[in-house]
């Protein structure tokens, strides 16, 4: 079993911190790394997130190429931004609740997990319910590619040349 090991006081003020590669099966002793910006913690053995509350200017995780099962406690990290999460063992599609609770969420990567193939027209319910992603998987978020609440129907980009019932300035648009 290998663990990060307790900081020395000289380390508090870090912003970045790269751990990918070391064979961690934990996250640990992090308590003191209160203005830590990224946390790269892919090719590592973790089986779950935990032990990350105390990293509220946490911006950037990457946790992927791991074991991960569950990612329950990451929406108390309230500006984290960009997870990449790809190539774990995410299976449960109320994983979309979890991310739904964390309002700064704009770049997602959930590539190479079970969960994709388990969430009904899986981008576009995602584009739909995390309304500020830009970045989803590896392809941007285009404001053409969103559906609003509202029933408005866009054309994604793979079928622009002709799509009916647009809206466009509240009028319907057929092509």
């Amino acid at each position: 079993r290998v663990t990060l090991g307790p900081p020395p006081a000289q380390y508090t003020g870090l912003k970045c911190l790269w751990l990918e590669s070391n064979g961690l099966q934990r996250i640990e002793n992090l308590d003191a790394q209160t203005d830590l910006r990224s946390l790269l913690l892919h090719q590592n053995l973790l089986t779950k997130l935990e032990n990350l509350e105390h990293l509220k200017k946490l911006c950037t995780l990457n946790v992927s190429n791991n074991f991960i099962k569950t990612i329950e406690n990451i929406s108390c990290l309230p500006e984290l931004s960009t997870l990449q999460i790809t190539n774990n063992k995410l299976k449960s599609p109320e994983i979309l609740s979890v991310l739904e609770a964390m309002p700064d969420l704009r770049v997602l990567n959930l590539m190479g997990n079970e969960v994709v193939r388990k969430i009904p027209n899986y981008r576009k319910t995602l584009i739909v319910r995390l309304k500020h992603l830009t970045f989803l998987d590896d392809r941007p978020v285009f404001p053409m590619d969103r559906a609003s609440q509202a029933g408005k129907k866009y054309c994604s980009s793979k079928n622009m040349g002709g799509c009916s019932n647009r809206k466009e300035g509240g009028a319907v648009m057929n092509d």
